[in-house]
């Protein structure tokens, strides 16, 4: 027979007895079956209330004048310590032995019968052991599975465990309700139910998948539906439980909601999508504007010759072809962050009116298109380019809301806006507005506050990028302006843009300039352009205003043209991104450290490198192509005329 655990430590022993002589019999007879114990007698039941908290034992009387062994077994069932009780009694029949095991005893012996004393204590050491042993399991067991249900059930995942066969449903976490909008008692009465919900250009090949869950095999992305409509992708995999025989008796899976990851993933691939388009946008502007230099310089120069009729008419179609393909380059570097903004004083108005064709285009005739346009003219101080871009993309977006037609309306005004209501840091109260509003379906209340995000779209696949209002609202907030949106299912919606309003001076026209452009004195331009068509138009143009002109294709052949007529060259006109290893900025530099000092204008169709024209501080500027041929000759002659100027005065 096993020795009780508690052999190594002497056995604490409570005797209740109102005979002392009883008690020590007991008490030898133990020391005598090789029991190690200390022990006490009591025989009332506050001194057995106080015992019993130490006690390993309890060997009692059954009946005694004070205490009974009912009371005992009540106290000690009452303190829930796993303490055994034994009846050794003088007078104990049959009866009430059995009453006393239903109350609780653990043995019951006769006072002149001790000689099994030793070992029903054993045995019933042993059997408490055995009890707290089980206790001990069991109370492991709950611990285990309050855990694992705590796990599971507040895990975002949907957690499963299903029969290998027949495929039954033994467990499956509350995170399938909140994934799959479907109760989990349909799902372990239908095991096969998840499957309905699974989009149907997926559901052929997940339930081709669904065998392998039991061979290690099963990864699956595939998206359901809810039964609110709503689509979710989700990521699950299966793993088979193999029991000590290496057969197959359970498989568990997880399935995880990867949507949001999956929105992330696709905004990395539109962003990394947009970084080479910007790329290209680079290396493809260069090239293009020069061809739009000579296109539109050329263009420029017929329109001043007298030309009638048809003539001219096909003349300031083609200028104005050119002009809208360069804003459109441009546009696009601007887009991928690979241009900076240009702003100036313009009316509103104008800008609006300047693209009205090309909105109708875009719209389709099916849109019917109405101007509002303020009566005097809407001064902001912003980028005639960005501007455009603002009205083009809410136009692109109320046509989208339109897709059977509809009306749009364009209007612009003046207004004073006070401080409290107003969200610009500008420190006015007048703002210019534009408003475009569409007769549209409307935006729903649970994605107005999402419409501005990046890449958010509602648009399938293919059909939006989710940046049209995401680009609004960044350049509006670049021009330290806002937006208002309201909108009414079914009836339409308007967008309405805030802008600061500028004085108005210097504004710049849609009308071209009539005033005549100052000549050249006979100075002496070097110009450096590695296009031979651009660099041919440039110097044709200058040549054609009064200047002398040479001309180099890259910066080591400038510098030679340099120092052959270094005394007579009193402006480089440069061109930024050149072949032959030295761009227009390191060219100028070496050209103004040898002296003398003249003014340098840098020209470019796509300029990478604009923080290194600083260095020349005033006596350096920058002209974008492609550019009118007045612009140029303007610039020119305004260079030239402040080195003169400064000339004068050091004199």
């Amino acid at each position: 027979m096993t020795e009780p655990t508690t052999a190594a430590v002497p056995l604490q022993l409570v005797i209740v007895d109102d005979d002392p002589n009883d008690a020590m019999l007991i008490a030898r007879r133990l020391k005598h079956d090789g029991l190690d114990l200390t022990w006490l007698r009591v025989d009332q039941e506050a001194e057995f209330a106080t015992a019993l908290s130490t006690a390993d034992l309890v060997i009692c009387d059954f009946s005694m004048p004070t205490f009974s062994a009912a009371r005992a077994l009540e106290l000690v069932r009452a303190s829930e310590l796993d303490v055994p009780v034994l009846l050794v009694s003088g007078t104990v029949g049959e009866e009430i032995a059995v009453e006393a095991m239903k109350l609780g005893a653990w043995d019951y012996l006769l006072k002149d019968r001790l000689e099994r004393l030793g070992s029903a204590v054993r045995q019933a050491l042993e059997k408490r052991d055995l009890r707290r042993q089980q206790r001990a399991a069991e109370a492991a067991l709950r611990a285990s599975e309050e855990r694992f249900r705590y796990l599971t059930e507040n895990i975002n995942e949907v957690f499963w465990i299903r029969e290998p066969q027949d495929r039954g449903i033994l467990y499956i976490s509350p995170a399938y309700e909140q994934i799959w909008g479907r109760p989990c008692a349909q799902l372990r009465a239908e095991p096969e139910s998840w499957l309905d919900a699974i989009h149907p250009d997926d559901r052929e090949r997940v339930t081709g998948a669904v065998p392998r869950q039991a061979d290690n095999s099963y990864d699956e992305e595939y998206r359901i539906i809810r039964p609110d409509g709503a689509t979710r992708w989700i990521h699950a995999r299966a793993f088979p439980v193999r029991d000590a025989h290496g057969h197959i008796v359970r498989v568990v899976g997880v399935a995880q909601d990867i949507t949001a990851q999956r929105e992330l993933r696709q905004q990395l691939y539109q962003a990394q999508k947009m970084e080479s388009i910007g790329q290209l946008a680079g290396g493809v502007a260069h090239d293009f504007n020069n061809v739009l230099l000579v296109i539109l310089a050329n263009a420029n120069m017929l329109l001043e010759q007298e030309l009638s009729g048809d003539g001219r008419e096909l003349a300031e179609e083609i200028e104005l072809a050119a002009e809208r393909a360069a804003a459109l380059t441009r546009q696009l570097l601007v887009f991928s962050r690979r241009e900076r903004f240009q702003r100036s004083e313009l009316d509103l108005n104008e800008v609006v009116r300047g693209l009205t064709r090309m909105l109708g285009r875009i719209l389709g005739e099916d849109v019917q298109v109405t101007m509002l346009l303020a009566g005097a003219p809407v001064h902001v101080h912003a980028d005639a380019c960005m501007l455009e871009q603002v009205l083009m993309n809410l136009a692109v977006n109320a046509r989208d809301a339109m897709p059977r037609g509809g009306a749009l309306v364009i209007e612009t005004r003046a207004i004073t806006v006070p401080r409290a209501q107003s969200r610009s840091s500008a420190q006015t109260e007048r703002f210019a507005c534009l408003q475009v509003a569409d007769s549209g379906a409307g935006i729903p209340e649970h994605i107005r506050a999402k419409i501005f995000e990046p890449f958010f779209t509602t648009k399938e696949v293919g059909k939006g990028t989710g940046l049209g209002l995401a680009t609004v609202y960044s350049i509006v907030q670049q021009h330290n302006g806002w937006i208002d949106l309201e909108t009414e299912l079914g009836k339409g919606t308007t967008f309405s843009v805030y802008l600061p309003l500028a004085a108005g001076l210097d504004v710049a026209a849609s009308t071209r300039s009539t005033t005549t452009i100052p000549r050249g004195a006979d100075e002496t331009v070097l110009v450096v352009e590695d296009d031979p068509a651009a660099r041919t138009t440039v110097v044709r143009t200058l040549r054609r205003y009064g200047y002398r002109v040479l001309s180099a294709s890259n910066g080591p052949e400038a510098l030679g043209v340099w120092q052959a007529n270094r005394d007579t060259i009193q402006l480089l006109l440069t061109d930024q991104v050149m072949p032959g290893g030295m761009t227009g900025n390191e060219l100028a530099r070496q050209v103004l450290a040898g002296g003398p000092h003249i003014p340098v204008i840098y020209t470019s169709g796509y300029d990478p490198y604009p923080a290194s024209r600083d260095h020349d501080g005033e006596h350096s500027h920058f002209l974008a192509k492609p550019f009118e041929h007045r612009t140029l000759a303007k610039l020119v002659r305004s260079c030239l005329d402040r080195k003169r100027s400064a000339s004068d005065l050091a004199r």
